[in-house]
């Protein structure tokens, strides 16, 4: 073999090794459902949503099941459980959860998908959930966007 094949197979080879580490480094990590449970678990509260159909304050317990209150005066208006199907971990080190939310509300079962996007060391929740006849058969978003539209409804929790 000449110097120069042997430069090219070498050259070859390293590119190969370099796109190998470039897919490996930058695939996606998921979480086992028993520790996205333990993230999903603890009080979430956002005072600014007190006496809002959003809930002021919800109390998650280990195995999905939680209790939402309104305000800090009330008992529990919601009860319910969080189903977890898929969970992530992006490069930035974010985790993104894909659950169903089955719960009883005002007397009325309710069934919605969320994506939820746990930042700040796991201290700030962000959800975006919509009913789940609304979803059109469409999947989860892709990202999370603050603010309400006419098919999705975005609220944030901050860890008490």
């Amino acid at each position: 073999m000449s110097t120069r094949q042997t430069r090219t197979l070498l050259i070859i080879i390293l590119l190969l090794i370099v796109v190998m580490v470039v897919i490996a480094g930058g695939s996606k990590k998921k979480l086992s459902t028993e520790e996205a449970y333990k993230i999903l678990a603890g009080t979430w509260m956002n005072e600014e949503y007190s006496e809002s159909f959003k809930g002021y304050k919800f109390i998650i317990q280990p195995d999905g099941t939680y209790k939402g209150f309104q305000s800090a005066s009330t008992d529990a208006f919601t009860t319910g459980r969080l189903t977890i199907l898929d969970t992530m971990i992006d490069l930035n080190g974010t985790i993104w959860i894909k659950a169903v939310n089955d719960f009883e509300k005002f007397y009325r079962k309710v069934k919605i998908h969320e994506l939820q996007k746990y930042s700040n060391s796991n201290m700030t929740m962000e959800v975006f959930s919509s009913k789940i006849e609304d979803w059109y058969g469409e999947g989860f978003p892709a990202d999370i966007e603050p603010g309400d539209n006419v098919r999705y409804m975005y609220s944030i929790y901050y860890r008490q």
